[in-house]
């Protein structure tokens, strides 16, 4: 469905307000807007509302090959979008083995091509292949994915705050801070400073 076709159902469900939460959050996967709608309606806050979606969202992903479901894991660490080389260093797989394993997620509307990225079509679903996979299991993936962005403060500090790795992770955000400074982003520098301190705390 397309963003005003999500509104128009937001508005007859009595919630027009919450258009732009139900579009962002589901893309117009008709499945999730249902689902949303209705959790809506029972009331569910709307922090919540996301876990709420975690059983139909996997009970689509059950759906791709087991390789393609644990290919998509490690990608929903990168982030909401990922690139093929990033994705082939952290797997280990070639571009010749992963193509097809994406172009199968492309087809079961899991994943989008855009440009020169991939993007999963919605919050929901990065958020539920992200949740399956065990705690220790994400963290080695984000320390992995810290090394590879060695050269950009930014992303790599994030990364090493979900790993746990907060001292390092305090550095990078300084780091990160500098150089937005350096680039006279103001706004970007005090947020990334506000980051830094959160992590050193």
């Amino acid at each position: 469905l397309g963003e005003e076709r999500v509104a128009a159902l937001a508005r007859e469900a009595g919630f027009p307000d919450d258009a732009a939460f139900v579009w962002e959050l589901t893309r117009g996967h008709l499945l999730f807007v249902v689902s949303v709608l209705d959790a809506l309606r029972r009331n569910v806050p709307r922090d919540e509302i996301p876990d709420s979606l975690l059983p139909v969202v996997l009970h689509g992903v059950r759906r791709v090959h087991p390789d393609v479901r644990q290919v998509l894991e490690v990608a929903s660490v990168v982030g909401p979008s990922f690139d093929l080389p990033t994705l082939g260093l952290i797997t280990r797989l070639g571009s010749a083995e992963l193509i097809p394993m994406l172009e199968s997620a492309i087809a079961a509307s899991l994943i989008e091509a855009r440009d020169n990225v991939y993007a999963f079509s919605n919050q929901a679903i990065q958020k539920a292949l992200y949740e399956s996979i065990s705690g220790p299991v994400r963290q080695e993936h984000h320390r992995w994915l810290a090394d590879l962005f060695s050269d950009r403060p930014e992303p790599r500090a994030w990364h090493l705050q979900q790993a746990g790795e907060t001292g390092e992770a305090a550095r990078a955000w300084l780091d990160a801070a500098h150089l937005a400074e350096r680039a006279f982003s103001n706004v970007d520098a005090v947020q990334l400073f506000t980051h830094a301190a959160a992590a050193a705390a």
